[in-house]
């Protein structure tokens, strides 16, 4: 996957903020960071590789979490917001 990265992407942004070993374990840690540190009402946004925005989704749809997919200009599903409920 990062040969596929925009040369903007790769040549400014640490490696450590693009990569992991899996998609869900980042997200996953960020959904438990969210429920943590956000009171009920609070928002997380969140910036996705089009191809996982679904499996982000699915992790973001709890009993805890109201979210949705927004799409980036080109109509790619790029964007996760959800709100702590």
């Amino acid at each position: 996957e990062k040969n596929t990265l925009d040369v903007e992407v790769s040549a400014f942004e640490p490696e450590l903020a693009l990569f992991c070993n899996t998609t869900e374990q980042m997200y996953r840690a960020l959904c438990l960071i969210g429920l943590d540190l956000l009171q009920p009402g609070g928002h997380i946004f969140l910036e996705l590789h089009e191809h996982h925005a679904h499996e982000v989704l699915a992790l973001f749809s709890t009993v805890s979490w109201k979210a949705k997919i927004v799409r980036d200009f080109d109509g790619k599903p790029r964007f996760l917001t959800a709100k702590r409920i």
